[in-house]
């Protein structure tokens, strides 16, 4: 998994530190997890054949035949539900994949799908073809349409073996149908195994049966998507104290940030409210800059600073875009409709997202707030600002740009 690092304000006078890795802070004892050790745990985890609690699962980049994507485990940022399944077989395959099912249904009803992936890797990839795996899902009722399962499918069975059997201890073997009369052709003899990892790439569980118990799966899930994106928020929102005080202490820049980071588009939720419209839009945009804004709903600066906002988007007069968004972890902190009675109660005007996985804070190193950006339509932040500032600053840094 991609570890990051988000600088933390650690003072009145806008100092900074290199936060360390969320794995090293998370529970506060230097652990990579978040769950404590499994209570029945017979063995200790470098004494099991596979990944266990507190390893790191091993990197793997593997085909979903459904989508024509490849997944690369390096470059997600969920927490993970993995596991190894064949899509003929009769009896423990079913039973796992049908209690992880549950698992994902409950996710959608909780509000975290967004949080969670499901990387489902068949070691029969002779058989389990695209259509093979959607027949499958369909059959298994998997909901592909929730966004956050993926159906693997190794090359050859020599993929299959270095991927499944090698890297994940998920042991399988290929026997005949003269030693397993209950599948026609061939059958597989195999471990039923599940790995609960979270987003920095460490197993939290390894349910080492072939019906673990969808609640307590889901009480694990929630759990680690909780605690993380609490940590997360802890590091990402710690200046905002320091910035009241604050106050202000602008940095003009020229282009700050360049290059394929700043091109790639990041799509970014926005909400039904006084200005905005339910959908999303991208940042940068391409046809004009954007004046960027990170608040929170708990900070006052954010408040005050609302009605200078508003001036300046007058004064530019369709100029420029404007866009707000908060970072704070929706459903566990906040709700949509708290952002929304928000943004009503201080008279905003224009569009209100939702930065629930931290992508633009952190390509933008927006650590404090209030944080507002002045992007070029490269994405190139021009002008910055943490705490307050008047409308006249915002315009001349957007004039800048507009009449450069």
């Amino acid at each position: 998994m991609r570890r990051r690092q988000l600088l933390q304000g650690v003072t009145a006078a806008g100092t900074a530190a290199v936060a360390g890795c969320l794995s090293r802070l998370r529970n506060g004892s230097g652990s990579n997890v978040v769950l404590d050790p499994p209570a029945d745990r017979q063995f200790d985890s470098e004494e099991l054949p596979y990944p266990a609690h507190g390893q790191s699962l091993p990197a793997f980049s593997l085909p979903n035949p459904l989508s024509g994507e490849t997944v690369a485990t390096e470059e997600l940022d969920e927490t993970l539900v993995v596991t190894g399944f064949f899509a003929t077989c009769p009896a423990e395959c079913v039973q796992l994949v049908g209690q992880l099912v549950g698992v994902q249904r409950g996710t959608i009803e909780r509000d975290i799908a967004d949080a969670v992936r499901f990387l489902a890797i068949t070691f029969d990839p002779e058989r389990d073809d695209a259509r093979a795996l959607q027949e499958y899902a369909e059959r298994m009722d998997v909901a592909l349409d929730a966004g956050n399962w993926e159906f693997l499918r190794p090359e050859d069975a020599a993929d299959a073996e270095r991927v499944v059997d090698e890297r994940l201890g998920i042991t399988f073997e290929r026997v005949g149908a003269e030693e397993s009369p209950r599948v026609e052709g061939y059958d597989f003899k195999h471990l039923s195994l599940t790995f609960l990892v979270n987003p920095d790439g460490y197993v939290e569980r390894a349910y080492r049966t072939e019906q673990p118990d969808a609640k307590q799966v889901l009480s694990d899930v929630e759990t680690v998507v909780e605690q993380t994106s609490r940590m997360r928020r802890r590091h990402l929102l710690a200046g905002v104290a320091g910035t009241t005080a604050l106050g202000a202490g602008g940095l003009y820049v020229g282009p700050w940030l360049s290059g394929d980071a700043a091109r790639d588009p990041v799509a970014v939720e926005t909400l039904a409210a006084p200005g905005s419209e339910a959908g999303t839009v991208t940042v940068p945009p391409a046809d004009r800059p954007l004046v960027l804004e990170f608040f929170a709903t708990t900070c006052s600066v954010c408040a005050d600073q609302m009605s200078t906002l508003a001036t300046a988007r007058r004064r530019l007069d369709g100029a420029v875009s404007f866009l707000s968004v908060t970072s704070e972890p929706v459903g566990l902190s906040v709700t949509r409709d708290d952002v929304r009675e928000w943004w009503r109660t201080h008279d905003g005007r224009w569009a209100v997202g939702l930065d629930d996985g931290t992508t633009l804070a952190e390509r933008y190193d927006a650590t404090r707030v209030p944080t507002t950006l002045v992007l070029d339509p490269d994405g190139g932040v021009t002008w910055r600002h943490t705490g307050r500032f008047d409308a006249a600053s915002l315009v001349a840094a957007v004039t800048e740009v507009t009449d450069g």
